[in-house]
């Protein structure tokens, strides 16, 4: 057993760890042993080996986007409960444990996490911190239901006129939002390095889409009007289209009251001249809702559902298999940005 190195450790002390470790073995203890364990317990903790995961196997094969919510995951609902244990402790009611207290979070994010400790308990098979991992055959908590929640025209009509009423900057991002039909985040923190006013183009980095991809986005004439009239507001140095309200180099976030006061907005168009303006409720939607509109919006004005597909960066399905994925290299971007096009041209319409 290593009581530790000299001069760090002097002889008084040294004699006093030993006399320590004698008293130990006597007991029949094996002091030796149980230093050689601590270090391992160290090493093997899920924290140090969730960080080893991310480092390895995660940063070198995904987006930054995605990555960053494994972390996040990972910071929010595991380490917090079994992340200093070590590794080879950890059974299935732990991670059961681990999947109920994140449910109070919300239904679907029991998914999420399991969705995070499957692949980490299998590196960790793989790399022999475990035998077996602790998560095998552990069915989703809650089946996940795809939303289909599409504005109508008269909700669409009354969004409109909210946008026009809730000030900046959240009136130009949710128009850009409603224009676009790409992501809230992509569109929040949209940096003027992303944006080609002569092209009128946007081309989302890699880095930023959802699956990786880089994504160019044709921008309306009404797009372009907006984004114009911000770059000539905009600091020489700005690095984002919609800055953080509070000032610094972050982009536009804090969506929640932002969305209270818009649905408060649009409830009061929708009840504006109504015979019992009471009786007027506005179904529960959410931002990412205008995505799915503007989707339905340009299949019905007559756009095929793959342009469709390519404006959203939907690159899945039939597009990407067998021979059309080896021969099909096609981007469809002027049949794109035709499709933005109109679909600009029937907001317009909505809102005169």
């Amino acid at each position: 057993m290593t009581l530790g190195r000299f001069p760090a450790l002097g002889l008084k002390d040294a004699r006093e760890l030993a006399g320590d470790a004698l008293k130990r073995v006597a007991k029949g203890g094996d002091p030796g042993a149980e230093k050689i364990a601590e270090r391992r317990r160290v090493r093997d903790t899920v924290k140090a080996l969730a960080d080893q995961w991310v480092e390895a196997k995660q940063r070198p094969n995904n987006s930054e986007r995605y990555v960053a919510e494994v972390e996040r995951i990972l910071k929010q609902y595991v380490t917090p409960q079994i992340g200093s244990r070590d590794i080879a402790e950890i059974t299935r009611r732990d991670v059961f444990d681990v999947l109920d207290k994140s449910a109070k979070k919300g239904r679907l994010v029991p998914n999420q996490v399991l969705a995070v400790l499957r692949p980490f308990f299998s590196w960790c098979v793989e790399r022999g911190a475990i035998d077996a991992s602790p998560a095998m055959d552990i069915s989703a908590p809650a089946a996940a239901q795809p939303r289909d929640r599409v504005l109508t025209e008269v909700e669409l009509r009354a969004l409109l006129v909210a946008i026009n009423e809730i000030g900046e900057p959240w009136r130009d991002f949710l128009e850009m939002l409603a224009l676009t039909a790409q992501r809230r985040n992509e569109v929040a923190a949209m940096p003027w390095g992303e944006v080609d006013l002569s092209d009128a183009t946007w081309t989302i980095q890699g880095d930023r889409a959802k699956n990786g991809i880089a994504h160019a986005v044709a921008l309306a004439p009404r797009a372009v009007e907006i984004l114009t009239a911000r770059r000539k507001k905009a600091p020489k140095n700005a690095k984002y289209v919609f800055p953080a309200q509070r000032g610094g180099h972050a982009h536009l976030s804090g969506f929640g009251h932002m969305k209270y006061t818009l649905d408060a907005l649009m409830l009061a168009e929708l009840r504006k001249d109504a015979d019992e303006p009471e009786r007027i409720v506005l179904p529960n939607w959410r931002l990412h809702d205008l995505r799915r509109t503007a989707a339905t919006g340009m299949a019905a004005l007559g756009h095929p559902i793959h342009v469709v597909e390519r404006v959203l960066n939907h690159i899945a399905g039939s597009t990407t298999g067998g021979l059309i994925a080896v021969y099909q290299r096609h981007d469809y971007a002027a049949e794109r940005r035709a499709a933005l096009e109109a679909w600009a041209s029937y907001l317009h319409g909505l809102r005169a």
